[in-house]
């Protein structure tokens, strides 16, 4: 299921906590939409799936050059590695998915690492952070940036507090940060494809995870963990 599949704890306390006040704020609460980007909507025989970049699918860090297939970032010493099995699963999922990219990283920035992962050229449709909501200190990735109609739009994202505005279309995977053993992106597969046979895949994957309703219980009965 996808509650076990991909994360340790799918979302923590703090992260289901925080999810939810956003949500609720007085900024966030029935926000207008915000300035459409200028690509078009998702094709109508696809649901979309859009993918996080750092520590979703790539993590950055300072130090030795590691072994393998590694990207200079033009700093002294900074590399970004692929998360293990990315290749796999980013030809499986385009063969079911409209696939995109929306990240809170600068276009300059994340587009030499998209361009050096996407062999496949599968990424063609990219958000950056000149279409993320600046909000609460955070960078939160609101959907009708990509789509008026966002009923068939998905968010893997590592930190899902960031997709708050439709919390529902947000599916949750564990941060990675390097471990090669990582298993996460195979282990999404199974349910992504259940996914994408729904012609309503934000209402099925509501009835799988519950994100809202979940952060719902977690502020009304616990505090956030640390």
């Amino acid at each position: 299921e996808l509650k076990e599949k991909g994360a340790d704890k799918p979302c923590s306390t703090s992260a289901l906590w925080l999810l939810e006040t956003i949500r609720t704020s007085p900024s966030g609460a029935g926000a207008a939409a915000p300035p459409p980007a200028q690509q078009a909507d998702a094709p109508a025989s696809r649901s979309l799936l859009l993918l996080d970049l750092d520590n979703t699918l790539v993590h950055t860090f300072v130090g030795d050059r590691p072994a393998g297939d590694v990207l200079a970032c033009g700093r002294p010493r900074t590399w970004c590695v692929k998360r293990p099995h990315l290749a796999r699963f980013l030809h499986e999922a385009s063969q079911r998915f409209e696939l995109g990219v929306f990240t809170a990283s600068p276009k300059s920035v994340a587009t030499e690492k998209l361009d050096w992962l996407d062999t496949e050229r599968v990424l063609q449709r990219r958000w950056f952070r000149c279409s993320c909501v600046e909000e609460h200190g955070l960078y939160l990735k609101d959907l009708r940036v990509v789509s008026a109609d966002v009923s068939r739009v998905l968010l893997l994202e590592d930190l899902p507090f960031i997709g708050a505005r439709q919390p529902d279309h947000v599916i949750p995977i564990r941060p990675w940060s390097g471990d090669s053993g990582d298993t996460a992106l195979t282990d999404l597969l199974p349910s992504l494809i259940r996914l994408a046979r729904c012609p309503q895949p934000t209402k099925a994957l509501r009835g799988m995870l519950g994100l809202a309703a979940r952060a719902r219980d977690v502020v009304r009965h616990s505090p956030p963990d640390g």
